[in-house]
C-alpha cells in the first residue's frame, strides 16, 4: 500500500480515535531520533524485530505528514554495540529506503485509522489465550500535534488465527500496511 514518494492531502489531518500518554516524553530514547523532538504533524514509527534476536538487526519504517505531504522511509539497522538491554544498544543506520504508496498516502492512513492505530492497547495488556515464543515483535510509536504513545504487539498473524479477539486482527492489518509495501527502488 505504501503510487506517489510525497503526495498532497487534504490540509488537517483527522488521526480519529486517539490515546496519548501524556508522560511519554520523559526520559523517552527512540532510534533515530527522540520522537518527542519530531517538528512533524503526524509521525508514526514501527520497529520490527525478530523476538529470539533482539540484539540483532532491525528494520523501522517512519512516516510523516507536514504541511498537506505525506512521506514514508525505511530503515535498515544493524548492531554497533551489545547491550544487556537490548534498547540501550548501539545501532547504527545501514540503509534508508523512501517507500511509495500503492493506492496513495491517504488510503494508507484511512487504513491505518479504521484499524484503531492510535488507540490499540498494548498486547502486553491483553489476556491472550496462549503465550507465543519466537516469532515478529513491532514495537509502534506515534506524535500527533502535541499526543505521544508507543505500544507493542507480537506475531499478529498466530495470534489472529488463534484467537477471535479484534485487537489482534487490527495489530495484523496495521504490521501488513507497513510491511506490504514495496520500496521506491
Amino acid at each position: 500500500m505504501f503510487p506517489a514518494y510525497q503526495t498532497s492531502a487534504q490540509q488537517t489531518v483527522d488521526p480519529g480515535c486517539l490515546k496519548a500518554d501524556q508522560n511519554f516524553c520523559r526520559d523517552k530514547d527512540s532510534i533515530p531520533e527522540n520522537i518527542c523532538n519530531s517538528t512533524h504533524e503526524i509521525e508514526i514509527r514501527l520497529a520490527i524485530r525478530k523476538i529470539e534476536k533482539l540484539h540483532e538487526d532491525y528494520s523501522q519504517i517512519i512516516l510523516t505528514y507536514d504541511n498537506s505531504n505525506w512521506k514514508a522511509t525505511k530503515y535498515n539497522f544493524v548492531l554497533r554495540e551489545v547491550s544487556a538491554n537490548p534498547y540501550k544498544a548501539i545501532y547504527i543506520i545501514d540503509k534508508t529506503i523512501p517507500l511509495k504508496a500503492m493506492k496513495g498516502f491517504n488510503q494508507l492512513f484511512e487504513s491505518l485509522k479504521v484499524n484503531d492505530i492510535f488507540c490499540l492497547p498494548d498486547q502486553r495488556d491483553i489476556l491472550a489465550d496462549t503465550l507465543i515464543n519466537g516469532g515478529v515483535f513491532y514495537d509502534l510509536t506515534f506524535k500527533v500535534g502535541k499526543n505521544f504513545r508507543s505500544y507493542f504487539f507480537f506475531n499478529p498473524n498466530v495470534y489472529t488465527a488463534r484467537s477471535s479477539r479484534k485487537e489482534f486482527t487490527k495489530y495484523k492489518n496495521i504490521a501488513d500496511v507497513f510491511e506490504k509495501q514495496p520500496s521506491s527502488q
